[in-house]
């Protein structure tokens, strides 16, 4: 067996060893394609059908590769998402900012408020809840921050949007510790579902279950997060209904995150490819259902 041929093997049958490659952006020189098939089928199982992909996760993933509109960029862009969705929805949506930037070093902790939330504009996770500046750890603080402005998504998902994002760091204002999100599901502006998560300030921590747009459970749940259980239908859901329609019109799939906080209903993020298009179901047959509803555009209006 040629060295590369016993390369990819290992790379198929170990996933630990594929993400620790992946992490260190050591992979970059495979194509988007030749990435996904192997990262695919060492977190799903099953092998990657791109010519007539028929699960929700498949689906994600040619999207993920072959779906490169330049405005994708713009919305995975948290600064740049407040202004679109300020303008399309109104910006009492927006949770407002303090200020925003280029490195963690700058930051003016001084002049800031005694409770801001600290976040990048261009990953995932890197949120810091300051309810007490008195409390915070600077240096630390700007540490771990200056550690996800150089990390790039691009690296280990080959998801382009995040490619091109300039990396800030950014303050706006506190709302209150625990918030309950509300992620919309939507497919060319229709949300056919959403999950209810309490505790999600990092990946994989919280608790997550999915409920129509009725409020009834549905009969699938993710194998990465704690079940949350039957929880009260949100006063909100209607009108976050309507935002989740408006701010994902024109797009093949799009998730819409939102939240509400006393009443009011705040914008958190666009996400355009689900965990990376690599998320379990249980039952797995849910991944196909779901994949029906995803209608995919042709490659040359892609």
């Amino acid at each position: 067996m040629s060295k590369l041929k016993t390369f990819v093997s290992l790379l198929k049958n170990h996933q630990d060893v594929f993400m620790a490659l992946d992490s260190n952006g050591l992979l970059r020189w495979m194509s988007d394609e030749t990435y996904s098939r192997l990262l695919f089928k060492s977190m799903m199982g099953y092998e990657l059908n791109l010519k007539n992909p028929q699960t929700f996760n498949e689906k994600l993933t040619w999207l993920k590769i072959y779906d490169h509109r330049p405005e994708y960029t713009d919305l995975v862009d948290k600064l740049k998402a407040k202004e679109i969705v300020g303008e399309k929805i109104g910006r009492e949506h927006i949770v407002p900012i303090y200020g925003a930037w280029d490195r963690a070093d700058d930051i003016p902790f001084d002049t800031l408020p005694d409770q801001f939330v600290l976040k990048c504009n261009h990953d995932q996770g890197s949120v810091i809840l300051v309810p007490d500046k008195g409390k915070l750890d600077r240096a630390r603080a700007v540490k771990e921050l200056n550690g996800h402005l150089r990390h790039n998504i691009f690296n280990g998902t080959r998801e382009q949007p995040y490619k091109d994002v300039p990396p800030r760091v950014f303050a706006e204002k506190y709302l209150q510790n625990d918030i309950t999100d509300y992620k919309f599901y939507c497919f060319n502006g229709d949300p056919k579902f959403l999950y209810c998560a309490v505790g999600m300030i990092r990946a994989h921590v919280g608790s997550v279950d999915f409920f129509d747009m009725d409020w009834n459970p549905m009969p699938f749940y993710r194998t990465d997060y704690a079940r949350l259980g039957r929880v009260p239908r949100p006063d909100s859901l209607d009108e976050m209904i309507g935002i989740a329609k408006t701010l994902s019109a024109g797009v093949p799939f799009v998730r819409i995150d939102l939240f509400a906080v006393d009443g009011k209903v705040y914008f958190s993020e666009f996400t355009l490819c689900p965990a990376s298009g690599l998320m379990r179901f249980v039952p797995e047959e849910y991944d196909r259902i779901v994949g029906s509803w995803l209608k995919l555009p042709n490659k040359a209006e892609a």
